[in-house]
């Protein structure tokens, strides 16, 4: 993972193995919209998942994760959240994946 902020604009990205579930990146207080990109690698798929659960129980792995509306995609794709939620993560599927979190 690596963290950048430019313009006003946070930037996460995220780069996992195959079959596996990410660790939560919450989103700072000033992040009040996103959009998340997946690229799953090319035998697999993978999804974003995201939780307006507290920080506290996200902290306590008591979140509750919703997956995102594009489900697990075989392709790239993309998401806008108009209200950022508290926390994402990312899980791959039967190969690896990336993805990036850009929130204003």
């Amino acid at each position: 993972m690596s963290l950048v902020v430019n313009d006003q604009k946070y930037i996460e990205e995220e780069s996992l193995a195959a079959d596996v579930t990410g660790d939560p990146i919450q989103l700072p207080k000033l992040v009040k919209k996103c959009v998340l990109s997946a690229f799953p690698g090319a035998g697999g798929t993978c999804k974003w998942q995201y939780t307006y659960s507290s920080h506290t129980d996200i902290d306590d792995s008591n979140a509750s994760w919703l997956d995102w509306a594009a489900g697990a995609v075989a392709s790239d794709a993309d998401a806008y959240f108009e209200v950022a939620p508290n926390a994402v993560r990312l899980v791959s599927i039967g190969d690896t994946a990336t993805g990036t979190v850009v929130g204003a």
